[in-house]
C-alpha cells in the first residue's frame, strides 16, 4: 500500500516523542506532555496541501515504525482522517466533525488474533460504505504487509 500523499497517519493522532527525541526537537515543536504539537488537527510536520512529511528524515520513532498497508494504517485511511475530510482517495470519508465522534464509537472492529479483519457500521450511507468495502478490501490485502 503506497502511503504517499495520503497522511491519514498524520491526522487526529497525538504523536508522542521518545525521550532523546524531545531533547533534540526544537521546543516550538513540542506541546507540554512531551508530544509534536496538533495544528488545525494534525501533526505541526504535516504539510496537507501535499498531504505528506515536511521533515520525513527526521520523522519521530512511531511515524518509523508504523507499517504501511497494516491494519491500523487501513483503518486510518479509511476514516481516521474524516473530521478534516482528508480520507485516501477515491472516496473520502464524508463525516461532518461534529458527527465524528458518534459515527467512530459505532465502527465495529472485528479482531482475530489481535490483527482487524473486517470493519463495519450498523448504518452506513452509500459513500459510507464504499469506504467500508475499500477498507475491508485492504485489510484482506494487508495479510502479508
Amino acid at each position: 500500500m503506497d502511503c504517499t500523499n495520503c497522511g491519514a497517519c498524520c491526522v487526529g493522532q497525538i504523536i508522542p516523542l521518545t525521550k532523546l527525541e524531545r531533547g533534540t526537537t526544537p521546543p516550538e515543536l513540542m506541546d507540554g506532555k512531551g508530544n509534536l504539537k496538533s495544528v488545525d488537527g494534525h501533526c505541526i510536520l504535516f504539510d496537507p496541501k501535499t498531504r505528506s512529511c515536511t521533515d520525513y528524515e527526521h520523522r519521530p520513532q512511531i511515524c518509523r515504525d508504523f507499517k504501511s498497508g497494516c491494519d491500523r494504517c487501513v483503518v486510518m485511511r479509511a476514516f481516521g482522517s474524516a473530521r478534516l475530510g482528508m480520507g485516501p482517495e477515491p472516496v473520502p470519508t464524508p463525516v461532518a466533525e461534529s458527527a465524528f465522534a458518534d459515527f467512530a464509537v459505532r465502527l465495529h472492529l472485528e479482531e482475530d488474533g489481535g490483527r482487524i479483519r473486517r470493519i463495519s457500521h450498523p448504518e452506513p450511507d452509500a459513500v459510507t460504505q464504499a469506504a467500508l468495502l475499500i477498507a475491508n478490501e485492504e485489510l484482506r490485502n494487508a495479510e502479508g504487509y
